[in-house]
């Protein structure tokens, strides 16, 4: 029975299937209660990790990509608000709203702002399992 699982999953050799473009390195974390603050905008985030971020945008924001921003995210918890600030590149601005941006060299300062957003999504998702 474990093997027919394994091989649903293309899993047969307990190894990831060579043909697939595992593209994700990371956990994405969805941006609720979280924003986006570049230049004099604020857009919405979509969902994060610790190497880049995407939000909402309008279908006719400046955006190119490639271009080197300077912005603010600020991220929202009942007990606090933490704004990290940091440089990024934009990958792409998509004409549907949604722009993506890779973080560029992040300060060990900057990495233990994200690590405490980290932590207060994890102590917010534990203590949202013990009321269940």
């Amino acid at each position: 029975m474990l093997n027919n699982i394994l091989s649903f999953f293309g899993l047969e050799n307990g190894s990831l299937p060579a043909h697939e473009d595992f593209r994700r390195k990371r956990v994405r974390y969805p941006g609720l209660q979280a924003e986006a603050v570049i230049g004099k905008n604020t857009y919405a985030i979509r969902d994060w990790d610790l190497s880049g971020i995407s939000f909402e945008t309008d279908p006719d924001t400046c955006l190119d990509a490639g271009t080197e921003i300077k912005m603010t995210v600020k991220f929202r918890f009942p007990h606090e608000m933490i704004a990290i600030e940091q440089k990024a590149r934009i990958l792409r601005n998509a004409q549907r709203g949604v722009s993506a941006a890779t973080f560029t060299s992040m300060p060990t300062g900057t990495r233990r702002k994200f690590q405490r957003v980290l932590d207060s999504i994890y102590t917010r998702n534990f203590l949202e399992s013990q009321v269940a």
